[in-house]
């Protein structure tokens, strides 16, 4: 008598019930913990540029162009929500990639731009001529992030149009 013999290693369901939970995570950790990073590092330079030149903006900007990077994770989380579990991995490894993608994305988006606002706002207090550079550095720092959620909704979104079945 053949007897038949359970080969697999994992449970199927229960890891894909964990596919959501991780990809959150993995988006949204990252996200905050490179904006605490990035706002870090750019108050080294804006507390500096306050010695020299006290204006509000030099503030305003690194900061702004930092924190926007928690509008884009809550834009991807709402987005990208799910309350329906996969049936096959198939279904929802693009999705997890897209959240991977972002948050690390937006991780390093937001410490790099600490580590441009943290010379580039001393620079500007010292010289305003330099505040149009000031602006492109951040504009152009900014991208690594904003690209990162645009990759990341685009492969979120792959999970919407795949079929899934609805778990009790």
């Amino acid at each position: 008598m053949v007897s038949k013999v359970d080969t697999t290693v994992f449970d199927k369901e229960a890891v894909l019930n964990l596919v959501y939970p991780l990809g959150v995570v993995l988006m949204v950790v990252p996200s905050f913990a490179g904006v605490s990073i990035g706002l870090s590092k750019a108050t080294h330079g804006i507390c500096q540029a306050a010695s020299i030149r006290n204006e509000i903006v030099l503030t305003l900007l690194p900061a702004g162009f930092i924190g926007v990077m928690v509008v884009y994770v809550i834009l991807l989380f709402f987005i990208g929500g799910k309350n329906k579990v996969p049936e096959e991995f198939s279904e929802c490894l693009p999705w997890l990639a897209g959240q991977i993608i972002a948050g690390f994305g937006m991780f390093w988006g937001a410490v790099g731009l600490g580590e441009i606002a943290k010379i580039a706002t001393v620079a500007t207090a010292q010289q305003k001529r330099f505040f149009a550079s000031f602006l492109l550095l951040l504009v152009f720092g900014e991208f690594v992030g904003l690209f990162s959620m645009i990759i990341g909704l685009n492969l979120t979104l792959t999970w919407k149009s795949a079929p899934h079945s609805q778990k009790a």
